[in-house]
Protein backbone atom coordinates (compact mmCIF):
# COMPACT_ATOMS: atom_id res chain seq x y z
CA UNK A 1 0.00 0.00 0.00
CA UNK A 2 1.49 3.57 -0.97
CA UNK A 3 1.45 6.54 1.36
CA UNK A 4 -1.25 8.05 -1.47
CA UNK A 5 -3.31 5.05 -0.85
CA UNK A 6 -3.70 5.76 2.57
CA UNK A 7 -3.96 9.58 2.18
CA UNK A 8 -6.93 8.35 0.11
CA UNK A 9 -8.60 6.12 2.45
CA UNK A 10 -8.14 8.68 5.47
CA UNK A 11 -10.09 10.97 3.52
CA UNK A 12 -12.63 9.02 2.41
CA UNK A 13 -13.01 8.37 6.55
CA UNK A 14 -12.98 12.59 6.68
CA UNK A 15 -9.74 13.20 8.10
CA UNK A 16 -7.86 15.75 5.60
CA UNK A 17 -3.79 15.02 5.32
CA UNK A 18 -1.53 15.70 3.09
CA UNK A 19 0.95 13.42 1.35
CA UNK A 20 3.91 14.69 3.18
CA UNK A 21 1.92 14.32 6.79
CA UNK A 22 1.42 10.37 6.33
CA UNK A 23 4.95 10.19 5.31
CA UNK A 24 6.19 11.88 8.08
CA UNK A 25 3.80 9.41 10.25
CA UNK A 26 5.16 6.00 8.53
CA UNK A 27 8.84 7.57 9.57
CA UNK A 28 8.11 8.03 13.01
CA UNK A 29 6.35 4.74 13.74
CA UNK A 30 9.16 2.57 11.66
CA UNK A 31 11.57 4.78 14.16
CA UNK A 32 9.41 3.52 17.34
CA UNK A 33 8.91 0.17 16.06
CA UNK A 34 12.88 -0.33 15.33
CA UNK A 35 13.60 0.76 19.12
CA UNK A 36 11.29 -1.19 20.79
CA UNK A 37 12.62 -4.05 22.52
CA UNK A 38 12.23 -7.81 21.40
CA UNK A 39 9.37 -9.79 23.48
CA UNK A 40 10.99 -12.27 25.80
Amino acid sequence: MSLRDIEELLFERGVIVGYKTVRRWCGFARRVKATRPAPG
